[in-house]
């Protein structure tokens, strides 16, 4: 199985970790943390060939600067990453550092390389492809567009990297076995040592600044769990405070609703009330009648009384007018 060592390079910012990130887990980190220098191994089948990838997730900000050459000279090949919201010039400027530092290293004019546009889910973009693949091509190296976020062209990018040094191994292949002249070899060997000479001052550099940042590495290892707290004490305290104005509102809502039963009750009342009332109304109604209507019925009586009385002495004094006739007419036949 093969292994191939790429090496992922690019200003701060512009997605490195968040790229490998997806390919290896298949996860987007949405937090920027910015790396130092992380290694992820994964194995892969790239037409038809099983293969190891060793990616290498490298700093891009310019404290760091001084470990670059120690990863370009392991690297086999490299993904120069540009963010698409960073002007035209500012992105190339920083992609074509990276190129001629690593030609530098690797002291070749040619290195399997693959120019990528991150972040191609965002609305806004200052490069497109139109103004990217014609720096891709004056570098003859293959471009392609990624986003982290919905990972696009992910797999494109690496795989398209590998094929790349599959084609460069084929290419410089048949030239291994080739032994140079002797007095070129002699030629070259002052250079050479000028290199390693400048080599090795660069890795002491590399190895003081590697001193230097321990203690900020350690610092910053320190105080990562303490963030990660801090993060989810934040998370909790959010979720309280949620829960207290859910808690709020649901006592409002409760008073609300007391306050409607009271009022419903006070509605009844006031309806048990007006049906009384409307019932004494209409029982003093009644009443009233049964009272004009007793006065009538003893106005009846008095009259009928008097009416009686009126006849009883009506006819007393015609049972006395008709005795009065008998006598008359007894006094008249007498006299006849």
């Amino acid at each position: 199985m093969t292994e191939y060592k790429l090496v992922v390079v690019g200003a701060g910012g512009v997605g490195k970790s968040a790229l490998t990130i997806q390919l290896i887990q298949n996860h987007f980190v949405e937090e920027y943390d910015p790396t130092i220098e992380d290694s992820y191994r994964k194995q892969v089948v790239i037409d038809g060939e099983t293969c190891l990838l060793d990616i290498l997730d490298t700093a891009g900000q310019e404290e760091y600067s001084a470990m670059r050459d120690q990863y370009m000279r392991t690297g086999e090949g490299f993904l120069l990453l540009y963010f698409e919201k960073i002007p035209f010039t500012k992105s190339f400027e920083d992609i074509n550092q990276y190129r001629e530092q690593i030609k530098r290293v690797k002291d070749a004019d040619e290195v399997p390389m693959v120019l990528v546009g991150n972040k191609v889910d965002l609305p806004t973009r200052t490069v497109d492809a139109k103004q990217a693949r014609p720096v891709a091509d004056s570098y003859n190296i293959p471009y392609v567009e990624t986003s982290a976020k919905t990972r696009q062209g992910v797999d494109d990018a690496f795989y398209t990297l590998v094929r790349e040094i599959r084609k460069y191994k084929e290419r410089k292949g048949p030239k291994k076995g080739k032994k140079k002249p002797r007095l070129r070899q002699k030629h070259n060997t002052i250079p050479r040592l000028r290199q390693k000479h400048d080599t090795i001052q660069r890795l002491r550099q590399k190895h003081d600044t590697i001193q230097r940042l321990r203690p900020k590495h350690d610092t910053i290892q320190r105080l990562r769990p303490k963030h990660d707290t801090i993060q989810r004490l934040r998370q909790k305290h959010d979720t309280i405070q949620r829960l207290r104005q859910k808690h709020d509102t649901i006592q409002r809502l409760r008073q609300k609703r007391d306050t409607i039963q009271r009022l419903r009750q006070k509605h009844d009342t006031i309806q048990r009330l007006r049906q009384k009332r409307d019932t004494i109304q209409r029982l003093r109604h009644k009443h009233d009648t049964i009272q004009r209507l007793r006065q009538k019925h003893n106005t009846i009586q008095r009259l009928r009384r008097q009416k009686h009385d009126t006849i009883q002495r009506l006819r007393q004094k015609h049972d006395t007018i008709q005795r009065l006739r008998q006598k008359h007419d007894t006094i008249q036949r007498l006299e006849t």
